[in-house]
């Protein structure tokens, strides 16, 4: 029997120590590399006494092998970024126990582990604190277990647990169990947080105790809308349970908000708020906990020198900040009232406050200090931020590290974007909400067919997501991307269009389908029906396709919803304008028009109200969410060939000329089998020769290739 837990906390420790004192060998903690070393070069100490279980990584895995039980004891927003921790060791037989405060950790993890058996379970009651020389503990909590459906195997484990000497309870409903036991955290958690106080003065402030009483109130109306029987006399058994605590208990929030860390505030008060409003529910009090509690928690984030959303922590996939970021996009997304303010012209904080950043900051919105609306600020198209780019720049960023995004996009404009760091972390958090909500889950195996990826190996292999050179896309070429898919078992396949088009459309007649693609997304071109059709022709009526709508100097605008053709808008990122063809103003509804895009998010270099160059239509769904539908002003691109005969992607070209310095627009055509033409217009009088980037398409092309450069005016 082998038992392993991730997470050494409040509720992790005490079960740790008492685990690794019963199993020694048996049992092991999870951790990634850096973790691991950091635990075993402190000497941790719990109680007094020297800890020193084993600790394994997933490099480990091979001498270790599978978990019988696994624990899992970190906090609800650090659930994703365990995945490549404990992944290596969980097989089918592996039963699985999240004990994390609410709902979100059972539902997160039957998802991810469909085959394996997982339990519900919490603690109440750890008093778990953080000492100079490690961890002490008077009270390890009592951890509550059960199952709704697998009794017996629940029972064993918890007989497991209880040799060890934890206080372990079975409960028969523990769905219930586990519904009052939010209940207490929403009340409890929130209440300690603002105000100070830990449960040792419950008993002395009664205004306390009727605060809670009437959130409970509220989340008990809320349960019973959800099918789960709570009662008054829940409500007061908990009350008690605050009053008669024996010694200072500190609630894992007011611990959260004295290190002034991130908080479960989402998890906890905003998953009941979400609830309440599919019910209709009124909750004023958990609303205004939620609320306040949000507010402070911004408060010492920025205090520390940046908000909750643009923190970044460099080399982490998984940063607290991306954490933040996740959760902030999750809750906007599903926020009816958030996104109505697209339709109803209104201005989110997070519009005001980049407006009011350009202003403050950049030279080029100096002058629009005392604006009143976003409509005060001019519209700007690519050509424009060009000749503007260096005042348009924030330059206290040129000191700074950056990210810069590079695109030519269908127009053959290049153009590059800077990005502060923060804003690269919004980005990753839109690619993974969006690849979320399109049925990839994060760190399954992923293709992503792209020309002349610059990823190592070895980061992919880390990353799990393979990257396929589609530069040229020859017979040989698309046979070994196809068996690559096969062999690494990708459950998504990312592409644009046009490759996707010629791909599949080689495997079809060359292949039977083998592989465990699941999940299909189409970038950067509009995806036509000719192409989906081929996809699902070949991989299945089961695999979920999806155009996405997006661009390299922003990020992930849209992507298409359960109807083909029509975009859930990114509102958590970008604030949308769909304005008139012959003027700055917005059209009436449901007519078409330019789409502009104004990032909420990018402070190095402030994109106010940017003209994409696509034409679309702004509706509403049947739950009154914004959709963009006849996206129009990007198609599947033409294909070229190389003097083989061999299909070539043109993104082969955008890629090679995005960088080149001086070339304000360009065009490549194909006038023979061998014989190119690259058309240029020139920024000023002093041309390039391109001669670098002639040599580089020359490789995938065929040395004997003759392009043609000629300038235009």
């Amino acid at each position: 029997m082998k038992i392993a837990l991730i997470g050494l906390g409040a509720i992790g420790v005490p079960i740790a120590h008492k685990l690794n004192k019963k199993y020694k060998d048996d049992f092991f903690l999870i951790a990634d590399n850096e973790r691991k070393k950091k635990l075993k070069d402190e000497s941790i100490k719990i109680n007094d006494e020297p800890f020193k279980p084993l600790i394994l990584s997933e490099s480990d895995f091979q001498t270790a092998g599978s978990a019988d039980i696994l624990i899992v004891c970190v906090k609800n927003y650090s659930l994703s970024s365990i995945f490549r921790n404990i992944n290596p060791f969980i097989d089918d037989k592996t039963i699985i126990l999240p004990l994390q405060n609410g709902i979100y950790a059972y539902d997160f993890f039957t998802k991810r582990y469909p085959l394996n058996l997982v339990l519900r379970g919490y603690v109440q009651g750890p008093n778990t604190e953080r000492v100079e020389y490690g961890y002490k503990y008077e009270n390890p909590g009592d951890l509550h277990i059960g199952s709704d459906k697998a009794m017996e195997p629940a029972k064993k484990v918890a007989d497991i647990l209880k040799s060890a000497s934890i206080p372990v309870f079975y409960e028969d409903d523990i769905v219930k169990m586990v519904w009052k036991k939010w209940m207490l955290n929403i009340a409890g958690n929130s209440v300690t947080a603002l105000t100070g106080a830990d449960y040792s003065l419950f008993k002395l402030y009664s205004d306390l105790q009727n605060v809670c009483r009437q959130a409970m109130k509220e989340f008990m109306n809320i349960a019973i809308a959800e099918g789960i029987k709570l009662n008054e006399g829940d409500i007061e058994d908990i009350i008690k349970y605050y009053v008669s605590y024996v010694g200072s208990k500190k609630t894992s929030m007011l611990m959260d908000v004295f290190n002034e860390s991130k908080t479960e505030n989402d998890y906890l008060a905003g998953a009941a708020l979400q609830l309440a409003k599919k019910h209709n529910i009124n909750a004023p009090i958990i609303s205004t906990l939620y609320y306040l509690m949000e507010v402070k928690e911004e408060v010492y984030m920025e205090k520390n020198g940046c908000r909750a959303t643009d923190l970044y922590t460099e080399g982490v996939e998984y940063s607290d900040a991306l954490r933040v970021q996740m959760n902030d996009l999750d809750r906007k997304m599903k926020d009816k009232e958030y996104a109505s303010v697209i339709s109803r012209g209104l201005m989110p904080k997070e519009l005001k406050r980049i407006l009011q950043y350009a202003v403050d900051n950049s030279s080029y919105y100096s002058s629009y200090s005392g604006f009143k609306s976003l409509q005060d600020f001019p519209v700007m198209d690519k050509e424009r931020l060009k000749r503007e780019y260096d005042k348009v720049l924030v330059h206290k960023y040129d000191q700074m590290k950056t990210h810069i995004m590079y695109t030519s996009g269908s127009k053959g404009t290049p153009f590059a974007v800077i990005q502060d760091l923060a804003k690269r972390e919004r980005n990753i958090a839109d690619l993974k909400y969006f690849g979320n909500i399109a049925g990839y889950i994060d760190h399954d195996p992923m293709c992503y067919l792209r020309a002349r990826p610059v990823v190592t190996e070895k980061q992919q292999e880390k990353d799990n997501i393979w990257q396929l050179d589609i530069s040229s896309l020859s017979k040989q070429n698309l046979s070994n991307y196809f068996h690559l898919i096969v062999e690494k078992k990708c459950r998504a396949l990312v592409g644009n269009a046009s490759t996707l088009r010629i791909a599949v459309e080689y495997w079809g007649s060359h292949f039977e389908n083998e592989s465990s693609v699941k999940t299909i997304i189409s970038t950067s071109e509009a995806l036509s029906e000719h192409t989906r059709q081929a996809l699902k022709d070949f991989f299945g009526g089961e695999v979920r396709i999806y155009s996405r709508y997006s661009n390299s100097e922003q990020g992930i605008l849209g992507q298409e919803a359960n109807k083909p053709g029509e975009f859930v808008l990114n509102w958590a990122s970008y604030y949308f304008e769909i304005l008139k063809a012959d003027s700055d103003e917005r059209v009436k509804p449901g007519e078409t028009g330019r789409i502009v895009v104004t990032d909420m998010y990018n402070k190095a270099f402030p994109m106010i109200r940017y003209d994409t160059g696509d034409l679309g239509m702004l509706l509403k769904d049947e739950e009154g969410f914004p959709r963009l539908a006849h996206l129009s002003g990007r198609k599947e691109m033409d294909l070229i060939y190389d003097v083989k005969g061999e299909p070539v992607s043109p993104f082969l070209i955008s890629r090679t000329l995005r960088r080149s310095k001086g070339v304000k627009q360009w065009k490549f055509l194909q006038k023979g089998r061998s014989t190119y033409i690259l058309n240029i217009s020139c920024e000023d009088s002093s041309c390039p020769r391109l001669e670098n980037e002639i040599r580089e398409l020359k490789k995938t092309l065929g040395e004997e290739a003759c392009i043609e450069l000629k300038y235009n005016s």
